[in-house]
């Protein structure tokens, strides 16, 4: 029933063609799981290659069957993102975003790229050395607002893995991870231009710390929202606020996400992007109480980007 489901949302958004495509690709994980020795498959993604896990459920999943996914996220780093920045991606996976940010930050730009899951690390890793990538290191741990242990829950999708502070998971599958704070990052390595975070609701904690934080030059910080786990999120935005920052840049996270954005008064600058089987639209210069209404409450939004006013 859900593969057929699948069908037909893939036809809607995606097209004949697509589909046509995706099927043939299905059937090819199918087979390579089946009679391959190998653990990946190497695959052209944009204009870099990438190692995919075809027993995954998640990202390389999506990326075998469609060669690419996010598209608003893709373009939001295209329009803010410039050569030589140096950046922090926490929560780095298997290196879609690291390898799209390299490009454009060119061979004097730098990336700390932190992914704490062993299996996710290796690839990421194998894909950096597959596209001579020199300008990204990488570390094995998570970014919290403290250095600690912690419990990491994985998932049959890689990319939907989190940290957890709840300990009532015994029927799931976890890890101990090692967690470091934002301030222990950047006295360790540099204060960054640009900090991009998908890490499943774990932004808080990172954004709390930054609150406390006094520095010469704020970065700008994209984050995917994750509304249903946020405890302090409008009491940690409105200290950002205070500090400068501003919603530069959001995109919706589907259709309905669209339309709860324009009824205040929003005219997305780009629309109707078809990406993981919805269409999403991106939006500029949120007004505070917009972006804390939407990102705390009613939600609508998928990815934000928070500027300081003088960036």
């Amino acid at each position: 029933m859900k593969l057929l489901k699948n069908f037909f949302l893939t036809l809607k958004f995606k097209g004949v063609v697509t589909t046509l495509f995706a099927i043939k690709n299905f059937f090819f994980i199918k087979l390579f799981n089946i009679f391959s020795s190998s653990e990946y498959i190497k695959k052209k993604i944009f204009t870099y290659k990438m190692y995919l896990d075809p027993k995954d459920k998640g990202i390389s999943r999506t990326l075998l069957l469609f060669g690419k996914r996010e598209i608003d996220h893709k373009i939001i780093l295209e329009k803010v993102l410039k050569k030589k920045m140096r950046i922090f991606d926490i929560g780095a996976n298997i290196g879609y975003y690291v390898l799209m940010e390299s490009l454009i930050l060119g061979e004097k730009g730098e990336i700390i790229a932190l992914e704490p899951v062993p299996s996710n690390m290796k690839l990421l890793n194998m894909n950096l050395k597959l596209n001579k990538n020199n300008i990204t290191k990488t570390m094995q741990v998570g970014l919290s607002n403290t250095s600690e242990s912690k419990d990491f829950l994985l998932s049959e999708h890689s990319n939907l893995g989190h940290i957890t502070d709840n300990g009532n998971y015994e029927n799931k599958k976890k890890i101990k991870i090692k967690v470091i704070s934002l301030k222990e990052l950047i006295k360790k390595k540099f204060c960054p231009d640009f900090i991009r975070m998908d890490i499943e609701g774990y932004e808080e904690k990172v954004l709390e710390d930054l609150t406390n934080l006094k520095l010469k030059q704020y970065p700008i910080i994209c984050f995917e929202t994750h509304r249903t786990k946020y405890k302090n999120m409008r009491t940690i935005l409105n200290k950002l606020f205070s500090k400068g920052y501003f919603v530069k840049y959001a995109s919706s996270s589907y259709e309905e996400g669209s339309l709860k954005v324009e009824r205040l008064g929003y005219k997305p600058i780009i629309q109707n992007i078809s990406t993981d089987d919805v269409y999403r639209n991106i939006y500029i210069n949120l007004k505070k109480e917009d972006a804390l209404e939407l990102i705390c409450k009613i939600g609508g939004l998928r990815t934000i980007v928070l500027s300081p006013k003088n960036r």
